[in-house]
């Protein structure tokens, strides 16, 4: 979305910048702002006030005054940047309603405009999330952007008020799964190389499920046996090792319990939760470690296999194995047992790792939702693992995370029967300064078939009932794309692609859904099992064609035959699937999507892709892989040069499940072993 148009432009935002450091306690960014004018924007610089409590954005002078833009001249559409200046929706839609002259009678256009402002602004208050100091949900933002005819994308620059009434900038945004890097797009990704690659720790049992990081030039990857690795992120050079010794009575826990899917910067501290549950904190330039707390007894069987999320000045991290397979089983060394209680989500202070508040995501009987468990012990209670790291929305400071299923997953075996257990399989939306829960909503309780709801959550504006509504997107093993409002959580809508029967009807208004029986009826086999039809791969957004994108694996139902792969693309504009490409191979990796219109995604056969996130089509094939793709890709902007990378091998019980799809794919795998790519333009 952000790029720099010509050289020109960047020689006004390297003058504007020159030297910058905001005064603390100003009233005014002046020497900031004091050369911007008109015609910088026009030559591709701008300055936006976004309102979050509006939901909408202006244009401002040098003098923080608006800007007199004519809307409907299409030559002024380099102000609202380059995916509107170029959509050919936007503009077919445009040009329509132009011709019809309703512009004046229904201000289509203006809508639309504003609609596209409202993404912007989404995308701002994630910006947020690196900031260090605080910042109130209701103050004007600034944003200086480049836009125009892009052809690279640069960090955009964040100006705020904090709540101390002093202005702060930020340039270093988080890491996102939608990216503004557009360099690689839909003309040039045909010429991909690959740039480096970099071996990982393949011993037995390991997992690789992660997602790199990347930030000021270096990418931070874990290794399986909790070793930390930070690498040039140009040339793949080492920079420093950290590993975290484990006790030497650690558990023999199977390698996707001890895997790790992410870790988060605050700060100059890179943030590591182990699965020995442990959080520490370390030097991002040196690896020194500068914090390490302890926050469960590692003998429960809980472990960090997620990720953490940093919110201003806390740390926020969920634990994990909470619903354990061994927990159904009656032979094993770990047969019956899960953790005693649950899982749960801790808020630490950034500085120095204490804890500050703990969330339990299985309500005790003493706790708010404690009645739900049929009287059932707090010990006896077990499940609401945390497989991802939540989200935050800086504009409502509420923070979503989804949870897993109980333990044990029968309902006649827990002791629940038809007990909803709060909060297994919920969105949970909490203050990240107190761990309050402001809200909840239970996708499916009294859950007797492990149907998950832990994974991402996506913050974004959809269409519903003729208003515009921010939303809280996600899908749980069941497949079902759900949305709630975001302030309130109340229930907003249900689409169902039809790849499960667990779920024999959704109630419209309020979405609680009625499941098939337990046992299921004689001849039916519930749908899906316990993979899901997704799994923990995440889905990605793109604010350019507001589509929610998801692979799927639609095997149980039957209705497939040789294709029970899909790749759906979902819109929150008309709340229907844009496409559903069906294949007999489905994706085994996460996906990304990037300003250069590109959707990123890898098969078990050993290839990852691009496709055009328009209609699907294929612009891109890796040659064959070393395994199979069951990680995070993430695309990188390096001294101006992007970069795409991609963890592959060592797949996890989803990416062995993915393979089993298609089981003559078995032949084109070799031994299990690990590797990282990262490809770049020639």
């Amino acid at each position: 979305m952000f790029g720099v148009p010509n050289e020109g432009s960047m020689s006004a935002f390297a003058t504007i910048l020159k030297g910058y450091s905001l005064t603390e306690g100003t009233s005014k960014p002046r020497h900031l702002l004091r050369k911007l004018s008109r015609e910088d924007a026009f030559s591709g610089l701008s300055v936006f006030q976004l309102m979050p409590h509006k939901q909408t954005a202006r244009f401002l002078d040098q003098d923080l005054k608006p800007l007199q833009i004519d809307l409907y001249d299409p030559a002024n559409w380099k102000f609202f940047g380059w995916s509107i200046a170029h959509d050919e929706e936007f503009r077919k839609r445009f040009e329509t309603t132009h011709a019809r002259k309703e512009i004046a009678s229904n201000h289509s256009a203006a809508n639309m405009l504003e609609q596209h402002l409202s993404v912007i602004l989404n995308r701002t208050k994630r910006f947020h999330q690196a900031l260090d100091a605080p910042v109130t949900g209701t103050a004007p933002v600034l944003l200086l952007a480049f836009v125009g005819d892009c052809d690279e994308t640069l960090d955009a620059v964040v100006v705020f008020k904090d709540k101390r009434n002093r202005w702060v900038t930020v340039t270093s945004p988080k890491e996102l799964r939608g990216s503004g890097g557009n360099k690689i797009n839909r003309n040039t990704v045909k010429n991909l190389q690959v740039a480096w690659t970099w071996s990982l720790n393949s011993t037995g049992g390991a997992v690789n499920e992660f997602t790199p990081l990347v930030h000021d030039g270096v990418m931070f990857m874990w290794n399986f046996g909790e070793t930390i690795q930070a690498l040039d992120a140009k040339t793949g050079t080492l920079l420093w090792q950290y590993t975290h010794v484990l006790p030497d009575d650690y558990p023999s826990l199977p390698g996707f319990f001890r895997t790790k899917r992410s870790l988060a910067i605050g700060g100059n501290r890179l943030i590591v939760p182990t699965i020995d549950m442990r959080v520490i904190a370390l030097d991002v330039k040196t690896g020194t470690k500068l914090w390490d707390v302890v926050t469960d007894d590692y003998k429960s069987l809980r472990t960090y296999n997620s990720g953490p999320l940093v919110i201003n000045d806390k740390v926020l991290v969920g634990a994990g194995n909470c619903s354990p397979g061994h927990a159904n089983s009656t032979t094993g060394t770990y047969a019956g047992m899960f953790p005693p209680g649950g899982c749960f989500i801790t808020g630490h202070d950034l500085e120095t790792g204490k804890q500050l508040w703990r969330f339990n995501t299985i309500a005790r009987a003493d706790e708010p939702g404690g009645d739900t468990w049929n009287d059932l012990p707090n010990e006896k209670r077990g499940g609401g693992a945390i497989w991802v790291a939540g989200q935050y929305d800086p504009e409502l400071n509420l923070t979503y995370w989804g949870t897993g299923s109980p333990s044990p997953w029968s309902t006649v075996t827990r002791g629940t029967f038809g007990a909803k257990g709060l909060y297994m399989n919920s969105t949970v939306a909490l203050n990240p300064d107190t761990g309050k829960l402001v809200w909840h909503y239970q996708h499916i309780g009294a859950d007797p078939y492990d149907q998950d709801y832990a994974f991402e959550r996506i913050i974004v504006p959809v269409n519903f009932q003729g208003q515009r509504r921010k939303a809280v997107i996600t899908v749980g093993k069941p497949g079902i794309f759900e949305a709630l409002d975001a302030a309130t959580g109340q229930f907003l809508f249900a689409s169902d692609p039809g790849a499960q029967n667990v779920a024999t009807a959704i109630d419209p208004v309020t979405g609680t859904k009625t499941l098939l029986p337990e046992p299921p009826p004689q001849g039916v086999t519930r749908c899906p099992g316990n993979m899901g039809a997704r799994n923990f791969p995440a889905g990605s957004y793109s604010p350019s064609t507001n589509r929610y994108y998801l692979p799927i694996i639609d095997t149980c139902m039957g209705k497939m035959g040789e294709t029970p792969a899909r790749f759906l693309a979902f819109d929150l504009r008309t709340l229907e699937f844009a496409w559903d490409i069906r294949t007999r191979v489905p994706q085994s990796s996460a996906t990304l999507t990037t300003a250069g219109g590109l959707l990123f995604s890898a098969t078990p056969d050993r290839y990852f892709r691009a496709f055009d996130d328009r209609d699907g089509k294929v612009l891109w094939e890796s040659p064959r892989l070393n395994d199979i793709p069951n990680a995070f890709p993430i695309t990188s902007m390096v001294d101006g040069k992007q970069y795409i990378a991609m963890p592959v091998g060592n797949s996890g019980l989803q990416g062995n499940a993915a393979l089993r799809t298609a089981p003559e794919l078995g032949a084109v795998r070799g031994a299990s072993n690990s590797i990282l790519w990262v490809w770049q333009l020639p």
